[in-house]
């Protein structure tokens, strides 16, 4: 989540990442403009934890070398903004001491008031135009409802929504199936634990 910060002029996004490495919080970067990052519920924190196990597990077997990482790296995008997905999984080459996700293949963002129509809007504009981006995933906090963005090989993006705690997302870049029974276990109220 983020909140936006009042500066006179726009900052370029070099300046930013050498301004944001001094720094004792996380900040985004968009249109020129430091937005400092606010914290989420108990909800949110659960099912980017979820997801993150779920990918990192299933990619560990592949042998691939793909990184999952959660909410403290950066992806950059070619209009200039510096943003922090929830998750990212990188399948390029990285090291332990990257801060930034290079060659994102995925990105996930879990929506909420605050953030929905940047995630919907800014930042999958900015995400789309990334050349090694294949899936784009949208995941909402209060019901087992996912959208998935996916780039086919002539480069056009595809939409899928997929709900209910007995569906599955296919994830054919990285050649995983991400059950919604476990982005969504035990972050829905209302509902029996999935295990």
């Amino acid at each position: 989540m983020a909140q936006a910060a009042q500066q006179p002029h726009p900052m370029s996004l070099d300046a930013f990442l050498a301004w944001e490495e001094r720094q004792d919080t996380r900040h985004e970067l968009q249109d020129g403009q430091v937005v400092a990052m606010a914290g989420g519920t108990a909800a949110h924190n659960l099912i980017i934890q979820n997801i993150a196990a779920a990918l990192r597990s299933g990619l560990r077997g592949q042998g691939g070398g793909c990184g999952t990482f959660t909410e403290n790296i950066k992806v950059l995008s070619l209009s200039g903004n510096a943003t922090y997905p929830d998750v990212v999984v990188d399948c390029g080459q990285w090291s332990l001491t990257d801060t930034v996700a290079a060659s994102p293949t995925l990105i996930v963002e879990v929506l909420s008031d605050t953030t929905e129509s940047a995630d919907r809007g800014r930042k999958w504009f900015g995400y789309q135009h990334i050349a090694t981006l294949r899936h784009y995933l949208l995941v909402a906090q209060d019901a087992p409802s996912v959208e998935l963005y996916s780039r086919d090989e002539g480069g056009s993006w595809r939409y899928r929504h997929v709900e209910g705690l007995s569906a599955v997302v296919e994830l054919e870049a990285v050649s995983l199936v991400l059950p919604l029974a476990e982005v969504f276990r035990d972050a829905l109220a209302g509902v029996a634990n999935v295990g």
